[in-house]
């Protein structure tokens, strides 16, 4: 292999692992803010909650957004409510920013989907994101004239994962706007840091592995190998996977879906699409682990590895982007009897 590939490959990794590491970072934070504002008092959270923007156009249709997690706390007389939007990083470049402007907009204007409130009374709108630009764009919110009425409802917070003495912490700041439910507003108060030990929400990191947001399709080949296909280890084939034998696994697309589904929200399910599943599936075909049966089942060519498998898996898709081990000619991924088995 050329020197030129070899750095080609290398990037792909690094590449891969930064993005990987910034997908599980939002998955740590939505748990510890819905870990947050569990601790109040009648209070539901909703992870990929679907709620209605009221449209501008003709026939007047309602919108439908998907903000990371929804907060509804109280009854009719006493209530809150919150949508919070995460982002794994913001750019350093505010002419990317309008955007994210935008998205918080209309999430400002959601009206419809709430459970018992009336459709004109307040929420909050926050905006969680990791340092270093989070400051640099509070910054610019309150700096900038024609954000004269976003700063006056836009509340934003810095997330952060921390160590101390060996315990991994994610930590909550709050460092623009003011919180409509005073317990909140104490709890995630602006003179200090509401701080999560992740040994309080690790089962439910655990469970979650995915969001609204497509993560990179070597972490969903990774979930897969770890935690989906290994169900379907029974009988003989487990004790010759414990022997460290190679057992050969024939599962279904509908079992796989059904099961891979069980790691995104209660709430929203489907937030795992099911062309994410038929990448990562076209992916292990092409390093050769998994081979089709027939129209609805595959083969999986299942074993223990030495190496963490989100590392191996990486590297062998590197190698993909460079031509080894491509699709074979008669497997295109355009071929129809692909989007038929998957």
């Amino acid at each position: 292999m050329s020197i030129d590939r070899r750095q080609q490959q290398q990037e792909y990794v690094d590449k891969t692992l930064a993005e990987i590491e910034k997908y599980e970072f939002a998955l740590k934070a939505i748990v510890a803010l819905d870990h947050m504002f569990s601790t109040l008092k009648n209070t539901s959270t909703y992870q990929g909650r679907k709620l209605y923007v009221p449209g501008t156009g003709p026939g007047h249709d309602n919108r439908p957004v998907t903000p990371d997690i929804v907060v509804e706390t109280g009854g009719q007389k006493h209530s809150y409510r919150a949508i919070i939007e995460i982002k794994e990083s913001l750019s350093a470049l505010p002419v990317n920013w309008g955007d994210v402007i935008d998205q918080l907009t209309k999430y400002r204007r959601a009206t419809g989907g709430w459970n018992n409130i009336e459709p004109d009374e307040p929420h909050d709108v926050i905006l969680a994101a990791s340092a270093p630009n989070t400051t640099k764009f509070s910054n610019w919110v309150g700096s900038d004239t024609e954000m004269l009425n976003i700063k006056k409802w836009l509340i934003i917070v810095e997330i952060d994962v921390k160590k101390y003495d060996d315990t991994e912490s994610v930590e909550i700041s709050r460092i623009r706007g003011q919180i409509l439910h005073p317990g909140i507003g104490k709890v995630m108060s602006a003179d200090k840091v509401y701080r999560v030990p992740l040994y309080n929400i690790i089962k439910k990191v655990d469970q979650l592995k995915f969001y609204d947001s497509h993560p990179p399709t070597a972490y969903i080949m990774a979930i897969l190998w770890d935690h989906v296909f290994s169900k379907f280890i029974h009988g003989k084939k487990l004790q010759e996977f414990k022997d460290d034998k190679t057992v050969t696994l024939t599962i279904s697309m509908k079992q796989t879906q059904k099961t891979i589904m069980t790691f995104a929200p209660r709430s929203n399910p489907k937030c795992v699409r099911q062309q994410w599943v038929r990448d990562a599936m076209l992916k292990f075909e092409a390093i050769r682990v998994v081979s089709r049966k027939d129209a609805e089942s595959f083969a999986v060519t299942y074993k223990k590895h030495a190496r963490p498998t989100m590392a191996w898996i990486v590297d062998r898709v590197a190698t993909l982007q460079n031509g080894d081990n491509m699709l074979p000619s008669s497997v295109p991924p355009s071929d129809t009897s692909i989007d038929d088995f998957i």
